[in-house]
């Protein structure tokens, strides 16, 4: 982005985060499709910073280690889910209404309508992703460029 639309655009914007991690082959994420053996390295680092040049020591995590520590994680435990005004929320009550991030398209100035899809389309997404979208847009149609924009999702016609 410029300068322009680094100021203007949002200081935060929700995106999805985070690892799970499986204890058995039915439960394995984030693109995996078996399981994986996680490794402790342990280095040494210096006085001035500088890091040797092999790990000191290794250690091999089990199966029943890892469901061990998920048993009793922050997460689990509540941890930083439980600081601040969190701590007065009731998990066991459902919630009346859902909060849903504002999402974002091009769209048509004239008439506020989505564009069709448009070299592999943009579909809803965050405002700044929509800004690059809009000016790479642009830049491939310097005649429709006054004639998009990009509109909050549910500002469409």
């Amino acid at each position: 982005m410029d300068d322009g639309k680094k100021l203007s655009s949002s200081g935060f914007e929700q995106r999805q985060s985070g690892y799970v991690f499986g204890e058995n082959d039915n439960n394995v994420r984030a693109g995996s499709s078996a399981p994986k053996t996680l490794t402790y390295d342990t280095f040494l680092i210096a006085g001035d910073g500088t890091i040797g040049p092999a790990p000191v020591a290794s250690y091999e995590a089990t199966n029943d280690h890892v469901t061990g520590v998920n048993k009793r994680s922050a997460v689990v435990l509540g941890g930083a889910t439980q600081s601040g005004t969190r701590r007065f929320i009731d998990r066991l009550v459902t919630q009346a209404f859902q909060v849903n991030q504002p999402t974002f398209v091009l769209s048509s100035t004239s008439a506020l309508t989505a564009l069709a899809a448009v070299d592999g389309g943009i579909t809803a997404t965050t405002r700044s992703a929509a800004l690059l979208a809009l000016d790479a847009f642009r830049t491939q149609n310097p005649a429709l460029r006054l004639q998009v924009q990009v509109s909050a999702s549910h500002e469409l016609a």
